[in-house]
């Protein structure tokens, strides 16, 4: 009997590993990338709340890059050691608060999103060689403030990398999926994110466009079929990509955001 009474205990457990019962649903694209009235929304309702991340969107702190950026690696400026704690700015704040709402449209997005370990660059301005970078072997994040979007684009590389560590994917469901991990990310940060990277530049939207014609889909409407017709493979492979990240996401935290 006793035996039994710890297979029921457990049964929620495996149920979760088999995809039985999953009741995730995708959260609906957002129509923009979070603007000033979004943002001032979001406060009102306190939605960073429970995110553990509430310092950093509120402008009481932000982790800022110390050293200056320009002509160093990206490997470098996404060093601990390179950033610290200090107390925000509206901008910061502005740029937390963004992010935290862009996150919700994304398991991938969420999985990787860790404010305290993004070394933000508020010094640099829009003349830089990149808008930020994401390093698997040290998993570190530098992120330039003038493109505050893309703390949730690096965000998103980090969360595949944290489902490839988990070792959670099957290898066949990331054979399905491009190759390059940046078509992948382009693609969510372009369908799923209110498409904040078109016309940041000739090499941001050539990538941009080509994620959106692997996955099927218009460079001129992001949500419109497009003339690939490996395209629905490649969308049902990241749904099921999104389906596991959801489930992961939960085991890490059964009892909500914290």
């Amino acid at each position: 009997m006793a035996s039994l009474l710890g297979l029921f205990d457990r049964l929620p457990d495996i149920a979760g590993l088999l995809g039985i019962g999953d009741e995730t649903i995708p959260a609906p694209p957002l129509a923009r990338y979070p603007d000033v009235a979004d943002i001032a929304n979001a406060r009102r309702n306190d939605a960073a709340y429970g995110s553990g991340n509430e310092a950093y969107a509120s402008g009481r702190v932000a982790n800022l890059l110390d050293i200056p950026s320009q002509g160093l690696s990206p490997w470098t400026l996404g060093l601990p050691a390179v950033a610290s704690a200090a107390p925000g700015t509206p901008r910061t704040a502005d740029a937390y608060e963004a992010a935290q709402l862009a996150i919700n449209r994304s398991p991938i997005a969420a999985l990787g999103y860790q404010p305290r370990t993004m070394n933000l660059d508020t010094k640099r301005g829009l003349d830089t060689e990149y808008a930020g970078t994401y390093t698997p072997k040290t998993g570190g994040i530098y992120s330039n403030a003038a493109y505050p979007s893309n703390l949730v684009h690096e965000s998103i590389h980090r969360g595949l990398e944290t489902l490839r560590r988990a070792n959670v994917v099957p290898p066949e469901l990331w054979a399905k999926l491009p190759k390059n991990e940046e078509y992948v990310t382009r693609y969510i940060m372009a369908s799923q994110m209110g498409d904040p990277e078109k016309g940041r530049g000739a090499e941001a939207d050539q990538e941009r466009d080509k994620a959106l014609w692997l996955f099927g889909r218009s460079k001129d409407d992001p949500q419109a079929r497009g003339t690939n017709p490996y395209g629905p493979e490649d969308r049902k492979a990241l749904e099921d990509l999104n389906a596991i990240a959801s489930r992961y996401l939960l085991s890490l935290h059964p009892g909500g955001p914290r």
